[in-house]
């Protein structure tokens, strides 16, 4: 059936790789899913990942999409992040096949760049008198303190950490 149905139609690139994703699905091995499509495997490998990564669903939503290729398809499967897929198959409004992928893929801006995470420069730690005794660095999820070695307060801290903890506990009436 794969080797004619090739034969019969000029089938699509999402054509294909759906037929592939079935005979996957369907358990066959590549090298029968290869031959059934006239494909090597390198190209049934790309047609994959483009049915791994847009759902089923979406792609019965666009269709044929006759002049849409490997490329914008992936490029279709970044922009769909974390949204449902009914609602994206609900973008697929058009005339064509061709008109529905555009309809999907106009409505899916691409995501926005994450803003760069900006760390705050580490602060001079100093003692009572002014002595330099490390530095600090926080961000959102902790808080690190780097002592010094010199005068013997980074080994007077740690062997009185869980006292200074416990006290902290106690001004906070736990």
């Amino acid at each position: 059936q794969g080797q004619e149905n090739p034969a019969r139609k000029n089938l699509t690139f999402i054509e294909k790789a759906n037929f592939a994703r079935q005979m996957a699905e369907a358990n066959f091995d590549r090298k029968v899913i290869c031959d059934a499509l006239h494909i090597d495997k390198t190209v049934i490998s790309r047609m994959m990942r483009v049915t791994e990564a847009v759902p089923v669903d979406i792609i019965h939503a666009i269709g044929a999409a006759p002049s849409v290729g490997r490329d914008r398809w992936m490029a279709l499967a970044e922009r769909l992040g974390d949204r449902p897929v009914a609602e994206i198959c609900a973008m697929a409004v058009g005339d064509s096949s061709d008109d529905r992928f555009q309809a999907v893929y106009d409505g899916l801006d691409p995501a926005p760049p994450k803003p760069a995470k900006v760390r705050p420069a580490p602060r001079a730690l100093t003692g009572a008198d002014g002595t330099p005794l490390g530095r600090v660095s926080q961000s959102g999820r902790s808080t690190v303190l780097t002592i010094n070695k010199s005068g013997g307060f980074d080994d007077w801290l740690l062997k009185h950490l869980d006292k200074i903890h416990r006290d902290f506990l106690n001004e906070r009436g736990e």
